[in-house]
C-alpha cells in the first residue's frame, strides 16, 4: 500500500513539473488576458495617436501655415512620424505572435527578440531626439525665427546649457523607467512562459 502510495504521489510530482505545452499556448494567445494580451492592448491604444497626428497636421496647416518655417515644429512632427512607424512595427511583431500557424517556439523566441531589439531602438533614437530638441532651439534663437522663445535666449547661456543637460538626464531615465513599467514586466513574463514551451 505504501509503495502504491509513493509511486503516485512521484507520478502526480512529475506530471507538475512537466511543462504542458497547450497550456502555454492558450496564455500566449489569448487575447483577453496575460502578458501578450497586455502589450497588444498597450500598442492598440498608442496606435489612436495616429490619426490624432494627422489630424493635428492638417489643422495646423490649414489655421497656422507660418509655422512650418519653424524648425522647432518639423522636429516634432518627425519625433511623430518616427513614433507611428515603431508602434506599427511593434503591433505587427506582437499580433504575429497570437497567429496559431506562427505559434512556434523557434518563432515565438526571434519575435521577442526583435521586439526586444525594437525596444533598444526606440530608446536610442530617442536620445539622439533629445539632443536635437535643444539644437534646434539654440538654432532657432540664433537665426532669429522662433519669437516665441525669445525670452529664453535672453537666459544666460550657462544656465540654459546646465537646464538642456538636466532635461536630457531627466528624460532618459524617465523613458527608461516608463518602458520598465510598461512593457518590462509583461515582456518578462512572456518570455518566462515561452521557456516552458517544449
Amino acid at each position: 500500500m505504501e509503495l502504491k502510495n509513493l509511486k503516485q504521489t512521484w507520478q502526480e510530482s512529475s506530471n507538475i513539473s512537466k511543462p504542458l505545452n497547450t497550456n502555454t499556448m492558450e496564455l500566449i494567445q489569448n487575447k483577453s488576458y496575460g502578458p501578450l494580451a497586455s502589450i497588444i492592448s498597450k500598442f492598440k491604444t498608442q496606435l489612436l495617436a495616429i490619426p490624432l497626428l494627422i489630424g493635428l497636421f492638417i489643422y495646423q496647416l490649414i489655421t497656422k501655415p507660418q509655422l512650418f518655417h519653424s524648425p522647432a515644429i518639423w522636429i516634432l512632427y518627425s519625433i511623430g512620424i518616427m513614433l507611428s512607424i515603431y508602434f506599427i512595427y511593434n503591433y505587427s511583431l506582437v499580433s504575429n505572435l497570437q497567429k496559431p500557424s506562427d505559434a512556434v517556439k523557434l518563432n515565438m523566441e526571434v519575435q521577442i527578440k526583435k521586439l526586444e531589439s525594437s525596444f533598444k531602438w526606440f530608446r536610442i533614437v530617442a536620445s539622439v531626439y533629445y539632443l536635437l530638441i535643444p539644437i534646434a532651439l539654440e538654432l532657432a534663437l540664433y537665426f532669429n525665427t522662433e519669437k516665441d522663445f525669445q525670452q529664453w535666449g535672453q537666459v544666460n547661456i550657462y544656465i540654459r546649457i546646465v537646464t538642456y543637460v538636466a532635461g536630457f538626464v531627466f528624460m532618459i531615465l524617465l523613458s527608461k523607467r516608463w518602458f520598465k513599467r510598461e512593457y518590462g514586466e509583461h515582456l518578462q513574463s512572456l518570455k518566462r512562459l515561452i521557456k516552458q514551451m517544449q
